[in-house]
Order: C-alpha cells, then structure tokens, then sequence
C-alpha cells in the first residue's frame, strides 16, 4: 500500500475538526515508534522498499503507519516534500533538509503564536509594520489564509491563528512555513482543515461583544458571530466557559452581553478574564 501521496492527499484532509496539538512527548505509541524508524532513515520515507523499510523497523502494518502519519501531521512533526514525507523531530529538525522559509513568514507565525495566537483588528498596522515590508507580510498573511494556519473571522474584528501552529515550537512553526509554497499546490479539499484554538477564539469573542452598544447584541447576532468562528460545538467550545467564569452573565435572557465588569475593563484585564478559563 503506497502511503506517501495518497495518504497526502486523502487521508491528510480527513483529519478530525478540533483534534488536540500534541507536543513530541504527548504523542501515542505507534507516532513515536514512526517517528524514531523515520530518524534511523534518514528523516524521510519515499514510496518503495522505503516504506518496507518503515514497517520493518517501526514493527507498524500500513493502517497503523498511516494513522501515525497523520498524527504526526496534525502535531506539525511531519511535512510533505514532493512525493515524500519528511519528519522534524530528534536530530531531524536540524536535518532534515527542509527548504528554508523566508525570514519574514517564520516571523509572522511566530509573532501570531507569541500575541495569544489572535490578532484583532486595529493592532494589525503595528504587527505588519514590526515584521518587515508591507506587501511582504501582506502577502504571507494571504497564504497563511488560503493553507488554513490563520482565519479571517467573518464581521468579528481579527484574526485567528490556526491550533497546530499556536502550541508550536520554534523549529516546528519553521516547518509549518517552508512548507506553505507545497500546501498551496493541493486542491483545496486536500488541506489541513483550519481548527480553532480555545482561549483565542474566546478572547476574539470578548472582544467582538465589547465593541457592540453597551457589549451586548441579540442572541440571534451573537450566535450568528459564533457561527463564523469555526468551532465543531462553539456553545460547549466558548459560551459555556464564559458563562461560567462569569464573563457572560447567565441571567440576560434573549441577550448576550458581558458582565457589568467586564464592560467597563481594558482590553488587557479581559484577556486575563478569558485566559484563565483555559
């Protein structure tokens, strides 16, 4: 079974909306055992004896390689190069002959995962500016968009960095962007589905409701708001918690608005409010 550019282009887009960003040491079994077997190969496998090779010293048949494959790929530890997949992990992240990204996309996904993983609107001059030339950042933005790392968020006033990304390390968030110009070259339907993160999608609804008369809008808007988020359940994923920190008070009826508190707060105490219902 050839698991290298059909698993890419199917299996890969089959990955689950909202599945958990795994740090190398939160990986399963099966993940880690493919990960060392790929190290010993020199970082990548290729279809052919290659894959034999993978099955043999990972002791994994085709469907439990393939499901570590794709763990791996939601972790942002492995990375499609042509017609093999590359992991960065161990001795591999340095290795494993990832093409260089440019300077400033590296510094665009670091600075989305180092502000919370949320841009809101009217800082977005001052982060573009920070980062290099407009049209530069600008553009990255545009593919970070179109490769499902960053979301537009419809009429709410930000942006929102993709899950896999926000937990990244440095060398993995390298990774995420040498491969953009490879993910821009698949169909649509054979990207990685954007997943929002929690906390940021919160905090990006905090902030929407506060900049409404008096934070508060009609149910109705509101969930229309939530729709826009992406998240599978986004009652259980953000109204819940915030009713329960007492960020949204329970008692507004057909209304949803923020506490009294949180109305009259800076953007800086709301974000330490939503936070802390990580």
């Amino acid at each position: 079974m050839k698991i290298i550019r059909a698993f890419a282009l199917s299996s890969l887009a089959a990955a689950p909306m909202g599945a958990p960003v795994l740090a190398q040491s939160d990986l399963s079994p099966d993940a880690t055992v493919l990960s060392a077997a790929m190290e010993q190969m020199g970082c990548s496998i290729s279809p052919g004896p290659q894959e034999m090779e993978a099955r043999r010293l990972s002791g994994l048949d085709g469907e439990q390689i393939a499901a570590a494959a794709q763990e791996l790929f939601s972790a942002g530890l492995l990375q499609l190069q042509g017609e093999a997949l590359v992991v960065v992990t161990g001795s591999c992240l340095e290795t494993a002959g990832l093409p260089d990204a440019p300077e400033t996309m590296i510094a665009t996904l670091t600075g989305l995962r180092d502000t919370g993983c949320v841009l809101h609107e009217d800082e977005a001059n001052a982060f573009i500016e920070a980062r290099g030339p407009r049209e530069v950042i600008v553009g990255h933005l545009r593919d970070l968009e179109v490769v499902n790392l960053v979301r537009r968020v419809g009429s709410l006033p930000g942006l929102l960095l993709d899950q896999r990304a926000c937990g990244a390390e440095d060398g993995v968030i390298a990774s995420f962007a040498a491969q953009v110009p490879d993910i821009l070259e698949l169909p649509e339907v054979n990207r990685m589905p954007f997943t929002a993160e929690a906390v940021s999608t919160r905090v990006l609804y905090v902030e929407w409701l506060a900049s409404q008369e008096g934070c508060a809008l009609p149910a109705s808007e509101s969930f229309d708001g939530m729709a826009e988020l992406g998240a599978d359940n986004t009652l259980e994923f953000v109204v819940v918690p915030l009713l329960d920190a007492g960020i949204l008070p329970s008692d507004s009826g057909s209304i949803t608005r923020l506490s009294d508190e949180m109305c009259a707060a800076g953007r800086d105490e709301r974000r330490a409010a939503v936070e802390a219902t990580r």
